[in-house]
């Protein structure tokens, strides 16, 4: 994993999100992007409009975090368990494409 300090952070995104699609082609799938380190902002290579646009291109939501700080860490979690949960209760949900994820 890396932090918004990385350099170009989200290529690796691509083949990892493919990956996951491919192998969660019989269940949804509750994936969520994730850019940690946040309380440097001061090094920030990937911008909060580059992370987001990314994230929505591949419909997945996008989060800004801290793990030194705490901030958004537990709003990300409870929203992706609310997912999760949500997703398991309606596992044949028409809202979701055969590949798992939201159409």
């Amino acid at each position: 994993s890396s932090g918004i300090n990385a350099e170009w952070p989200l290529r690796p995104g691509e083949a990892w999100n493919r990956e996951c699609v491919r192998c969660a082609s019989s269940f949804p799938l509750a994936t969520v992007v994730v850019a940690n380190k946040v309380d440097q902002d001061v090094e920030r290579v990937v911008s909060r409009e580059e992370g987001e646009k990314w994230a929505k291109s591949h419909k997945l939501t996008y989060w800004e975090t801290s793990a030194a700080t705490g901030v958004g860490v537990f709003s990300m979690f409870h929203s992706l368990l609310q997912d999760v949960v949500e997703k398991m209760r309606n596992p044949h949900n028409e809202t979701y494409g055969d590949d798992g994820l939201e159409k």
